[in-house]
């Protein structure tokens, strides 16, 4: 398993169950939303619409390659569930797996110092084509730490980057994924596996999360 070191939220912030009502999400006319919420970003057809996609052409990627799907926790077990479920026709031999990395904590900021500890049976990975699923890529060290970690330590054949969403404008190295679900624009989003202090990761949408909630 993976483990990033992060500081807690002294006071956490309580959360009502509460729902409105809301415009202007993605694939969708209609929402019902958390009071959280600021915006729905994408609704929850678009999303299954989007990742149906790509799970199918990562499918026909790696139709004779025997891929190693391996979801980052804890924001892209959703994201990676759903993915391995459109990998139609899944490829002979796929395997699904877990590694744990979070850099954001109950901070809206990555921490820019990831340390990274790895606790993964070298026979897992060793000589597979690993697809590694992120939920978003931002700053990009995590990802970048973690995918040298596999080639080099646990001596994967291949690494490719699968992310739901692409934050590019908060990039600090030269790392692209490979696939991506959509640009993200530079809020604080939540939903569909990704949270704040541990909230909201159950919502089936995208939305960003009012400023009041985290500041």
């Amino acid at each position: 398993m993976v483990t990033l070191h992060h500081r807690e939220l002294a006071h956490p912030v309580e959360r009502s169950p509460h729902v409105g009502k809301a415009q202007a999400a993605q694939g969708s006319v209609d929402v019902a939303i958390h009071e959280d919420m600021e915006r729905v970003l994408w609704s929850e057809d678009a999303l299954k619409s989007r990742v149906k996609e790509l799970g199918r052409q990562i499918a026909a990627d790696y139709a004779d390659k025997r891929p190693l799907v391996l979801g980052v926790l804890t924001g892209a077990f959703t994201f990676t569930a759903d993915l391995v479920r459109g990998m139609e026709p899944c490829p002979a031999g796929t395997q699904v797996n877990f590694v744990r990395a979070s850099s954001y904590g109950s901070s809206t900021e990555s921490s820019g110092q990831p340390g990274l500890k790895v606790d993964l049976d070298l026979s897992t990975t060793k000589g597979r084509h690993v697809v590694l699923v992120e939920d978003i890529v931002d700053t990009g060290l995590t990802l970048t730490l973690l995918k040298a970690h596999l080639l080099q330590e646990c001596q994967a054949a291949s690494v490719s980057v699968v992310c739901l969403l692409d934050k590019a404008a908060r990039r600090k190295v030269n790392i692209a994924p490979d696939y991506k679900g959509f640009d993200c624009p530079d809020f604080f989003i939540v939903g569909y596996g990704l949270d704040f202090n541990e909230y909201y990761r159950t919502l089936p949408y995208i939305g960003v999360l009012k400023p009041e909630m985290y500041k």
